[in-house]
């Protein structure tokens, strides 16, 4: 039986990046969940970054605590985890809301 999982790109952006040593990564995992498990053990300082909720993660440009399934949200093949230091400022890629708009730190 063979077990698929999906391809994401995992992109950790800012001073965070520096911190780590790496910008950009490329993992499997069916889950948000699997994919930040993974990194917590690839990379331990992001388990108490994550645990004590000084980062923010994006999934393909939306906050990941205002999805439905937050992190057991599923993932496809190419989406993008977006991984920055919350207060940090991000360049906004994809579509925003007049609403989003307003909750920009600039």
């Amino acid at each position: 039986m063979v077990i698929y999982m999906a391809r994401v790109t995992v992109s950790i952006e800012g001073k965070l990046a520096g911190e780590l040593g790496i910008a950009r990564l490329y993992v499997s995992g069916n889950s948000v969940r699997e994919v930040l498990n993974y990194l917590k053990e690839k990379f331990s300082f992001l388990g108490k970054a994550f645990e004590y909720r000084e980062v923010e993660i994006l999934l393909n440009g939306q906050n990941i605590r205002i999805l439905y399934k937050k992190e057991d949200t599923e993932l496809e093949d190419f989406d993008v985890l977006r991984i920055v230091r919350k207060n940090e400022y991000v360049l906004i890629s994809s579509p925003v809301s007049v609403n989003d708009m307003k909750k920009i730190k600039l």
